[in-house]
């Protein structure tokens, strides 16, 4: 097993209340990382999860946010980088779905799912860039990727097409803010 020391580090995930995030969770916490921690659950019942997963309460600030509201989660980027002006790490992990066969997919359900899985993690990204660009931060956007992104599933279609695009979102902004920089 590898050991990284992150004391001292703030790290902001988004998605994190979820079952695939509490491995992440407790792994970060456990290299004493303090974390900001974003999803959709209401406060309380993302404190007993959390108290549930042995996350002290001081190791963590947990927001929550719908991260397809892009004012919401402007507002908790911006806060976090006040508390935090140096951080320097997000872990983009809000995503998902259930099962939407293409044929049968109501068209108002592909765009809550592509909305979810693609424009939120366009919120993130220009959210955290902003701050960074203001604080001239290098900083490292991480997406939570999925093997859809490669190999087509069908029966979830809107995540699929969702999924690769996220990819190069990091990229596409980098050369648009800095067309020097390379992505």
């Amino acid at each position: 097993m590898i050991h990284i020391d992150l004391s001292g580090k703030v790290i902001l995930l988004t998605g994190a209340m979820g079952a695939i995030a509490e491995h992440m969770v407790k792994r970060l916490n456990a290299a004493g990382a303090m974390l900001i921690l974003i999803d959709l659950k209401p406060a309380e019942q993302a404190r007993r999860t959390l108290r549930d997963w042995q996350i002290p309460a001081e190791s963590y600030l947990y927001y929550s946010t719908d991260v397809t509201d892009s004012v919401s989660l402007t507002r908790a980027v911006d806060e976090s980088f006040e508390r935090f002006p140096g951080m320097d790490t997000v872990l983009g992990h809000a995503g998902g779905c259930g099962l939407h066969p293409f044929g049968s997919t109501l068209e108002a359900d592909f765009e809550r799912i592509f909305r979810f899985n693609f424009f939120a993690q366009t919120f993130l990204t220009r959210a955290v860039f902003a701050q960074w660009v203001r604080r001239k931060i290098p900083g490292h956007l991480i997406f939570t990727s999925s093997y859809v992104a490669r190999v087509p599933h069908t029966q979830i279609p809107s995540y699929a097409s969702a999924k690769p695009r996220s990819k190069t979102l990091p990229g596409a902004w980098l050369w648009s803010m800095h067309p020097r920089a390379s992505a």
